[in-house]
């Protein structure tokens, strides 16, 4: 499958501010189809005249970083890239103790592995830590995401 570039992101300008020179831009970013995967390294995002801008682009600001996908966003200035993160979990070997294996739904998940999640029978009632967020893998093809931004710039 292609990966997701940068021509395949349809940037609409909603909102603009001027404030002297500087300019502040409200865009609407609207990529993903469920078969473009996600490119190593993150989504490049396109050239600073798509955020309307004519010389120069300071830098992009998430004001909508969740899409209600499962996926968080988030703006990587340095490489002008849009990187993406799941919730991650660690699996270790099942033990003796193990009371049952819940399966995650991927279909009901897209993004779930097929894994199963044990809990032992000292687990007990409460919140559980999953583990740290882990950028999404060159095989994640992510269904429509919108994500709103403010973008900086002259």
């Amino acid at each position: 499958m292609a990966a997701i570039a940068s021509t395949d992101l349809t940037l609409t300008i909603e909102q603009q501010t001027r404030a002297g020179n500087q300019k502040r831009n409200r865009v609407k970013i609207v990529f993903g189809n469920g078969t473009l995967t996600y490119p190593s390294g993150g989504v490049p995002l396109p050239s600073k005249g798509s955020f309307g801008f004519g010389h120069n682009l300071d830098h992009v600001i998430l004001i909508d970083a969740d899409d209600a996908s499962g996926i968080v966003w988030k703006v990587d200035q340095a490489n002008k890239k849009l990187r993406g993160y799941i919730q991650g979990v660690v699996v270790s070997a099942a033990g003796a103790a193990t009371m049952d294996d819940f399966a995650l739904d991927t279909a009901a998940e897209p993004l779930a592995t097929a894994v199963s999640v044990s809990f032992t029978n000292n687990t007990g009632a409460g919140t559980k830590y999953l583990g740290k967020l882990i950028e999404l893998t060159t095989t994640h093809a992510p269904a429509a995401q919108t994500l709103y931004v403010e973008a900086v710039g002259f």
